[in-house]
């Protein structure tokens, strides 16, 4: 819905599709979404390769959309196709994307549009996270919960 807003909430189910638009959080965004992020992963079963699907969002339908201080860590398949390598964070970009990452070792993935390729490693640093400017009040990392990656002060 455009001109909505989607912030501090996450999801963790693993995604399949057949054709459209497919994405670990969201198929297809017109809304401004921060502080979010995304485990499951996302498997394609049929129909070309460079349709919109991504580890994080499938689609940003709108250039007015934002997109910030979000991670996928979702590994991204196709079934009946070559897998892709550039589907680390979104299929393609409208809108604006800051301070997004996503995990290369996991996602098998090497590139991502609007994120920045991290390895495992560095999405379980504090560091990596406060360095890009992300709030310490909405997120909180622990070695024992959420396998180690950021996860949401409320939660």
């Amino acid at each position: 819905m455009s001109g909505s807003t989607i912030e501090k909430t996450y999801s963790i189910g693993n995604i399949q599709g057949t054709s459209g638009v497919t994405g670990g959080f969201v198929g297809m965004s017109l809304a401004d979404i921060s502080n979010s992020y995304c485990k499951g992963n996302v498997t394609r079963t049929v129909g070309a390769s460079a349709v919109s699907f991504a580890a994080f969002i499938g689609a940003d339908g709108s250039a007015s959309s934002s997109v910030q201080n979000c991670y996928a860590t979702g590994g991204v398949v196709y079934t009946s196709a070559t897998n892709p390598t550039d589907k680390g964070f979104a299929a393609n970009i409208q809108g604006t994307y800051s301070n997004n990452f996503f995990d290369t070792e996991s996602s098998s993935q090497s590139t991502g549009y609007g994120a920045t390729a991290k390895t495992t490693a560095q999405m379980k640093t504090n560091s990596t996270f406060l360095d890009a400017g992300w709030d310490a009040n909405i997120w909180n990392i622990d070695a024992a919960i959420n396998d180690g990656y950021l996860y949401l002060a409320w939660q």
